[in-house]
């Protein structure tokens, strides 16, 4: 049987597809992608405080494969979904769910120590963290430390940093065993999440001294001065360095 000049040209295109895929998962291609997510309050941690963090979507691609299906499962939502090079031991790395728990562990077990929760009351502090962390588990990363500890501070003293619902207050940022704010990922997506959230009050890592000591690239801080002007104007951009420093900011408003 002889084929059709439209029937040949069909035949190869559906031949070409599984080469082309092929093609695309062979060639490796490590990037990771952030995208905007949502403001998450931290009473849905099991905290009774009045503050939220900040939850973007992302995660990594290995190959041109893996990247294309994420670039096709945003394309209907209008999210600019941003791709950065990483090594190959990076993503194998950031990949260990057990690094993911290790860190989340860690950063709650701190905010709890520094936030000076139920100091004399071990045991309410072990319920205390077995509850953040069972609520804690849809959520990736460390980075929401700060605010634990924030919404911890209000849960112990009775303070409402949002002044009755006056400010709504995000942020983002890891809690390190001496109180101090360390640096995170995706900077730029949680303002921009923050700001489509109507959010006024933004806490971030303070880490333009220390970043560059541990890591490359821009720090959060300056990453933050670079997009600030892209953000509402009216959404006031707060770097702090310690627990303490954002209490004391909290704390000032009118």
């Amino acid at each position: 049987m002889k084929l059709t000049k439209k029937e040949r040209n069909t035949l190869l295109a559906l031949l070409a597809i599984p080469i082309l895929l092929t093609a695309l998962m062979t060639f490796p291609k490590y990037e990771s992608f952030n995208t905007t997510g949502d403001i998450v309050p931290v009473s849905d941690l099991g905290i009774d405080g009045n503050v939220y963090f900040t939850y973007i979507e992302g995660g990594i691609t290995t190959n041109y494969l893996e990247k294309l299906v994420v670039h096709l499962t945003y394309l209907d939502t209008g999210k600019d979904v941003r791709f950065e090079p990483i090594s190959s031991e990076y993503a194998e790395y950031a990949e260990e769910e057990i690094v993911d728990d290790f860190y989340k562990e860690m950063v709650v077990s701190n905010a709890i120590e520094v936030s000076g929760y139920s100091q004399e009351e071990s045991t309410e502090q072990e319920e205390k963290y077995g509850r953040i962390l069972e609520l804690a588990n849809e959520y990736q990363g460390d980075s929401f430390g700060l605010m634990v500890a924030i919404g911890l501070v209000e849960e112990e003293t009775g303070e409402d940093f949002s002044k009755w619902g006056k400010y709504k207050i995000a942020g983002t940022g890891t809690m390190e065993f001496d109180g101090t704010v360390g640096s995170i990922d995706g900077i730029r997506e949680k303002l921009l999440t923050a700001e489509e959230h109507g959010v006024t009050h933004f806490l971030l890592p303070k880490d333009k001294e220390s970043y560059y000591e541990y890591y490359e690239g821009v720090s959060n801080q300056e990453e933050a001065e670079q997009y600030e002007l892209l953000v509402n104007p009216d959404m006031q951009i707060v770097p702090v360095e310690t627990l303490d420093e954002a209490l004391a900011y909290l704390r000032s408003l009118p």
